[in-house]
Formats: C-alpha cells, sequence, structure tokens
C-alpha cells in the first residue's frame, strides 16, 4: 500500500524525462487510483497497514511460538466479566461500561504493543478522551473488579 501525489508523480516524470524515458504522471495517477481509491491519503494508508499488522502478528507470533502464542481455550473464558465499549468505532470518547463490577484500570496498546495510554478508575461507567491517539487499530486491556478482558478498539 502506498500513497503518493500528483506533484510525486510528476517530479519522477521530470527525473525520467532527464534520462530520456517518457512517462505520463497524470495518467499514472488516474490509473492508480482507480485500484486504489485512498492512494492519496496517507491517514487511510496507514490505518490500512495498521489493520494488516494487526491481523498478521499474532498469527505468526503463534507460527514461531514467540511472545503469548498459546490460544485460549474456552475453559479460560470469563463469561461473568461481561462489559461494552461504545462506539466502536470511536473518534473523540469510548465508554466502558460493566455489568457485573466496576472497571478498575484500562490500558490502550498500539499494533506495534506499545502502551499508549493508561486510565485508572473504580467506576462501572468510565468515559476515555481518545482524541489525541492517530487514527488506527489498538488493543484494550480492560480489567474489571470481576476480571480482565481484551478488545479491539478502532479510532477513526
Amino acid at each position: 500500500w502506498e500513497w503518493w501525489s500528483l506533484s510525486d508523480l510528476q517530479g519522477l516524470q521530470a527525473y525520467y524525462a532527464s534520462v530520456g524515458i517518457t512517462i505520463d504522471a497524470a495518467d499514472i495517477d488516474a490509473n492508480s487510483l482507480a485500484n486504489n481509491p485512498n492512494g492519496h491519503d496517507k491517514n487511510s494508508a496507514l490505518t490500512y497497514m495498521d489493520t494488516v499488522q494487526a491481523y498478521i502478528h499474532p498469527r505468526i507470533m503463534r507460527v514461531l511460538q514467540i511472545g503469548g502464542w498459546e490460544a485460549l481455550s474456552t475453559s479460560e473464558v470469563n463469561v461473568n466479566d461481561v462489559f461494552t465499549i461504545a462506539p466502536n468505532p470511536a473518534s473523540n470518547y469510548v465508554t466502558i461500561s460493566s455489568e457485573n463490577g466496576n472497571v478498575t484500570n484500562v490500558k490502550i496498546y498500539d499494533v506495534t504493543g506499545k502502551l499508549v495510554k493508561v486510565e485508572v478508575a473504580n467506576v462501572t461507567n468510565l468515559q476515555i478522551n481518545i482524541s489525541e491517539l492517530p487514527k488506527g487499530v489498538y488493543i484494550m486491556n480492560v480489567t474489571t473488579t470481576i476480571g480482565e478482558n481484551v478488545e479491539k478498539l478502532i479510532i477513526e
């Protein structure tokens, strides 16, 4: 996935012309946009790459048996720890609501595993300001008084 601008292609056109090769920057731009409508949008490209990485990294870790690669069995899932995250996708705020206990800790990680935000509370409904985080896919580790669980968060 790449992003570009017409001026980037026009610069290439000038370079190629200096070495005797003729290309049509406008034609390349139009054909590329037909196959990649978000080609000029760096944020869309980065969001797409984050999504691909979030999909493939856990699978690579499992195959190579590195990091937390073990899959959960159904007996390990705590069905009593029920909480909701809304809205998801979100842009400015996300609210975590717990039906069985209070939300005590929320850690938000980017797709590289870097911790980007921590919220500590002891409430049934926790609203978190995410407006300062870039668009992309994130992992939320939510701890309640009942247990903890991990959910995906998409920021638009």
